[in-house]
């Protein structure tokens, strides 16, 4: 699921988010493509 978040400084769902990306139940999707995919292959090896 793909829910857009806008990541303002007073924004709660941002925060929440990522206070679950930490727990590693999601994760937050960067605009920049590598960094992103950074994420992805990281979170695969915990797994």
């Amino acid at each position: 699921m793909i829910i857009p978040l806008p990541d303002a400084m007073n924004n709660h769902q941002y925060y929440n988010a990522l206070y679950y990306e930490r727990l590693g139940h999601t994760v937050l999707l960067q605009s920049d493509i590598s960094l992103l995919s950074q994420k992805i292959k990281s979170t695969l090896l915990l797994l």
